[in-house]
């Protein structure tokens, strides 16, 4: 066994290590780079024909990279949930549910990007 990945018992933290560091290594601001991430994932997500499996894979695996980056890269979230609810209201302003606020697609990965 080679000693320099003896401190990761299985190749998934050293992948998601491996990419926080790359992700924190780019010239950009936090903001900036957790923006992109997510414009990326909802990019993807919306390019797929309806395969539910793909899209929790997606989810699962930016959500666990925004939770191991600092917090500015986590703030872009935040903002895209209260841009997607302001969006929803704003075609649907007699919301009542959550069903009524995030029952789009978009919104529906938004949410699942959270959850991840």
């Amino acid at each position: 066994c080679d000693w320099r990945f003896e401190e990761y018992h299985s190749p998934l933290p050293f992948v998601l290590y491996s990419s926080c560091v790359e992700l924190m290594a780019l010239p950009q601001k936090g903001q900036l780079a957790g923006k992109g991430l997510i414009d990326a994932f909802l990019t993807r997500c919306n390019s797929m024909p309806d395969n539910e499996k793909e899209v929790w894979t997606y989810s699962s695996a930016v959500g666990l990279l925004l939770s191991l980056l600092p917090e500015t890269f986590r703030s872009s979230v935040n903002e895209e949930i209260i841009s997607t609810a302001h969006q929803t209201l704003s075609v649907n302003p007699d919301a009542s549910s959550d069903w009524d606020l995030f029952g789009d697609r978009q919104s529906i990965y938004v949410l699942a990007l959270l959850h991840g």
